[in-house]
């Protein structure tokens, strides 16, 4: 059974790790955010095995508060005299702008990302939507659009003009908003194909 998650960073000389613990959690909580849903993504890119997770806490010989662990764990991992270290307000700021540049850009977060199949379904009032598509290089790829809803025009043409569609919310509103969306969906709005699309 798995209690942690770790990923790490090497930049020239310096490494940058951290990950998750899981020490005496709601198992019941983690298992409903873990769960798998009829539209998970499934990554070309990376291939990852959801695991069976567990508490530390209940393996301790000699249970301890969570304080007490994190002391215990940090004396391993640096043992001896240590000296915290806080970050200057001008040391803040270029983290900040880091942050701007990069790190809260659309482009690091999904247009790197690897190549990955999505499906996403949802049943409203006006009836069943199913889309099947790829995410390559952050844009929407191979798009086909299922269900039975009604409408006036092949729902296909509709595809083709959202295939290289960036794949966030802004960029397929804008694109819904140029066209005459009730001719391919007479009773499923606009904001409903975005919710099926992004949640």
């Amino acid at each position: 059974k798995k209690f942690s998650g770790n990923a790490q960073y090497w930049s020239k000389n310096r490494l940058l790790h951290h990950g998750t613990i899981l020490f005496n959690s709601d198992l019941d909580v983690v298992g409903q955010a873990l769960n798998v849903q009829a539209d998970k993504l499934q990554s070309k890119g990376v291939k990852s095995v959801r695991s069976r997770v567990t508490n530390i806490y209940p393996y301790m010989p000699n249970p301890i508060s969570i304080e007490e662990f994190k002391a215990v764990l940090l004396e391993f991992l640096i043992p001896g005299k240590r000296q915290d270290y806080t970050l200057s307000d001008a040391e803040w700021a270029v983290v900040q702008q880091l942050k701007e540049k990069r790190y809260a850009r659309w482009e690091w977060n999904y247009g790197a990302s690897p190549e990955c199949e999505m499906e996403k379904q949802r049943r409203f009032p006006g009836g069943k939507l199913e889309l099947r598509f790829n995410v390559v290089d952050g844009l929407i790829r191979d798009l086909t659009i299922f269900g039975d809803f009604f409408g006036r025009r092949d729902a296909a043409e509709l595809a083709e003009q959202l295939n290289g569609t960036q794949f966030r919310e802004s960029a397929v509103a804008e694109v819904l908003a140029r066209v005459d969306f009730e001719e391919y969906f007479a009773l499923i709005s606009r904001e409903e194909f975005l919710q099926c699309l992004f949640e």
